[in-house]
């Protein structure tokens, strides 16, 4: 989830659902039926390593064999409105960890929010990027996992109609860092 209610931009916020079921192409934002908004999980050889990420223009061999996601929209406030500031999301698979690497690029990255914070607590105004998995495939359940753009996590349980539940933990790993152009964040979810 991407936060850029810290400057003159109005709240945007950023989502990508990913299916754990790599062997279903994934969906986000969008119905089923809609085959152009399919996403294909690439499955690497090795983990992506974060530095190669850093400059925000990644050309080496894990950046080229990961699924590269443009063309994100808001949840709000314009709900399915483009994003303000410009976001690529780099994912792919192997057999042991799920991998999401957020390039998150701002106009103003000196007003980008972000605070050391206790797990499940930064404040909700931090600028942030987040990966939920939908793995009973009924849009009613979903596993999020969210961290700010210094790597802080929140983890826990959505369920329609009952709003989240942050008493889920386990262990995933988060690394984020502010760069001159906004900032990179990558999510490790393990299997």
């Amino acid at each position: 989830m991407r936060s850029i209610e810290n400057h003159k931009y109005s709240e945007t916020l950023v989502f990508v659902v990913l299916s754990i079921l790599l062997d279903v192409p994934p969906l986000f934002g969008t119905s089923r039926q809609d085959e152009s908004k399919v996403v294909r999980l690439a499955r690497v050889d090795r983990s992506p390593v974060f530095e190669d990420f850093l400059s925000m223009d990644p050309s080496s061999e894990a950046a080229t064999h990961m699924t590269k996601i443009e063309g994100l929209v808001q949840r709000t406030p314009s709900d399915g409105a483009p994003v303000s500031e410009r976001t690529i999301v780099y994912v792919g698979y192997d057999e042991k960890n799920i991998y999401a690497v957020f390039l998150c690029y701002d106009r103003t990255p000196g007003k980008i929010r972000v605070h050391l914070a206790n797990r499940d607590k930064f404040p909700d105004d931090d600028d942030a990027v987040a990966i939920h998995f939908d793995t009973f495939h009924d849009r009613k359940h979903a596993y999020g996992f969210e961290m700010n753009a210094l790597g802080v996590q929140i983890d826990g349980i959505w369920t329609e109609g009952q709003g989240w539940d942050l008493s889920f933990d386990t262990l995933w790993y988060s690394r984020g860092q502010l760069t001159s152009q906004g900032y990179v964040a990558m999510i490790t979810v393990p299997f």
